[in-house]
């Protein structure tokens, strides 16, 4: 059986399908809901996101998602510093919003930033699993008191959460834990809603979805979906670090490094003999040939399985994983 570790959707536990169909079956029939706009987002699913994530339900906007939360940056700071590597997906997004965006290590980033907005992921940056340091945290903070717009995508929080940098705007969303078709997402930050009023009044949710989410919270919902896909990935993670005798904190996915005259292609064939499937480090903009690992949906053991084939392979180097 073929070990997929690209990346696939989580599957949801019974329990927790049964909590939302109550929960969506609650606000259809809430006939408010269909008649009022909720711009800044459902009262209830505000309410809930603040207690989950320990912020003031003022400060939240709801969103379709983080692509979505893209436009209002693409408009009104038009010059964007993103990371790279990067999920490409917002990258394309700004750009076709008509942004100017430049990519750049965070290293280059927090050193001589080279725009007003600086656009990051953490904890956990896909592709390569780095998190903030308490130092590089403290640069953002300084950054952010000097004028700068810092924005921190949180998206992998659900795999270990850490506290937000003063100051700056955080994005979530709910994708990680329940596939691409939740469409939702939100803003924490003192001032995004009075600066995205143009995209919110088209791009929102409706809300309806939004309360029967909103309910799914509040009647424990989400802690099926956790219990369903965080533990698995990173019991996955551990594994596979542990056998590799890594010391990094484990997180949902890894990039891993062939060997220098290797590229990409012929390292996934190799792992793909092997009924094992990874991603292309280019999907991602990685500086190099590389692959990326993602434990997320995978079984506890996919993780020995992969670290053992990498260990027995001519085709990767010994310090195989980029954690930066």
């Amino acid at each position: 059986m073929t070990a997929d570790l690209s990346g696939p959707p989580p599957r949801w536990p019974r329990s927790a399908r049964d909590v939302f169909a109550e929960a969506m079956d609650a606000a259809a029939r809430t006939v408010t809901l269909w008649q009022q706009p909720a711009p800044q987002g459902d009262e209830v699913l505000r309410e809930e996101l603040g207690c989950l994530l320990g912020t003031d339900p003022e400060r939240l906007t709801i969103t379709a998602g983080v692509r979505a939360t893209a436009l209002t940056y693409a408009r009104t700071k038009r010059r964007i510093a993103l990371e790279r590597p990067t999920f490409p997906g917002v990258l394309h997004t700004l750009r076709a919003a008509g942004a100017d965006v430049s990519l750049h290590s965070w290293d280059e980033l927090l050193r001589r930033p080279p725009a007003s907005t600086l656009w990051l992921t953490s904890p956990f940056r896909n592709p390569d699993g780095r998190t903030l340091t308490v130092g590089e945290r403290d640069t953002l903070t300084r950054l952010t008191t000097s004028g700068h717009r810092v924005i921190v995508n949180e998206a992998y929080r659900w795999f270990g959460a850490e506290p937000p940098v003063p100051g700056a705007d955080r994005l979530g969303t709910l994708h990680k834990l329940t596939g691409h078709g939740v469409r939702l997402g939100w803003v924490d930050s003192a001032d995004f809603f009075g600066r995205a009023t143009a995209e919110m009044l088209g791009t929102t949710p409706s809300p309806v979805w939004q309360r029967a989410w909103g309910l799914f919270l509040r009647r424990g919902g989400l802690d099926g979906l956790i219990d369903a896909t965080v533990a698995p990935t990173l019991t996955a993670a551990t594994r596979f670090h542990e056998r590799l005798g890594l010391g990094t904190a484990p997180g949902p996915h890894v990039l891993i490094r062939p060997r220098p005259n290797v590229d990409e292609e012929t390292a996934l064939r190799h792992l793909a003999e092997h009924s094992i499937k990874l991603s292309p480090g280019a999907d991602f903009l990685a500086d190099g040939p590389s692959l990326r690992a993602s434990f997320t949906g995978a079984s506890p053991g996919a993780g020995t399985r992969l670290a053992d084939l990498l260990k027995n392979s001519s085709l990767f180097a010994p310090d195989l994983v980029r954690v930066r």
